[in-house]
């Protein structure tokens, strides 16, 4: 059973927030941090959601593929000073938090519970040969202007404008091509996000051709990729 079946993804946010906040702050306050600024890391899912409303046609689509439990945990406000406390305690080594009670860090069952992602099934690596042209064309429905690239990576202001709203008229193949767009958008926004976060890369774009095979893919690259930014955050001199 998938964790959304049972909890709403915001729900569990505000309740681990609710149980753990008050031992957090008074930590911080017996061991404040050391670094001299307080780190500020991406965060584009405010922007992504007044940009693109998700159209209601679209939706079953974006359920399907297994991505409704990112999208329903909207913008998260952010204790910034708690983070950069706990980046500082972050040991690289062993990907590990180091507390007073003990070692702690960001498991698997995190990324079910918070986001909904799987941990079970066909891992997404190896590499990629993209015609963008093609690619684009016959996933998304249109071809991108030389503006909307960078590389291989595409604009997400030019996704919601040319999907973000699909025709009183739009059949199954259009809703697909809108919801893609969409899942795109989000990851660029939320899961990958650039150093702007306004373009999201192409390469995940063939992995959104089958969305009920998009559902089966394992989600435990999010976790990894989660701990290689805190590693790298962790070792950046302040």
């Amino acid at each position: 059973m998938e964790p959304r079946d049972l909890m709403e993804p915001r729900q569990v946010v505000d309740e681990v927030v609710d149980a753990h906040v008050e031992s957090e702050v008074a930590y911080l306050e017996v061991y404040p941090t050391q670094l001299q600024d307080v780190l500020r890391p991406r965060q584009q899912m405010r922007a992504f959601l007044s940009l693109w409303r998700m159209d209601p046609r679209i939706r079953p689509y974006v359920i399907r593929a297994g991505f409704y439990g990112i999208y329903c945990l909207g913008h998260i406000i952010i204790d910034w000073p708690l983070i950069t406390c706990l980046v500082e305690r972050w040991r690289p080594e062993t990907h590990t938090f180091h507390v007073p009670v003990g070692e702690m860090t960001i498991t698997l069952q995190d990324v079910v519970i918070l986001l909904g992602l799987r941990i079970y099934g066909p891992t997404v690596t190896g590499t990629y040969m993209l015609d963008v042209a093609e690619l684009c064309g016959e996933l998304l429905g249109v071809t991108p202007l030389a503006d909307a690239l960078r590389g291989l990576t595409i604009s997400i202001r030019w996704l919601c404008q040319q999907l973000s709203t699909p025709g009183p008229d739009a059949d199954e193949v259009d809703l697909k091509r809108s919801a893609r767009g969409f899942i795109l958008a989000l990851m660029g926004s939320f899961l990958f996000p650039d150093k702007k976060g306004v373009h999201v890369h192409l390469c995940f774009l063939p992995l959104l051709q089958d969305l009920t095979l998009t559902s089966t893919y394992s989600g435990v690259h999010a976790d990894i990729d989660l701990c290689n930014k805190i590693d790298v955050i962790s070792s950046t001199p302040s």
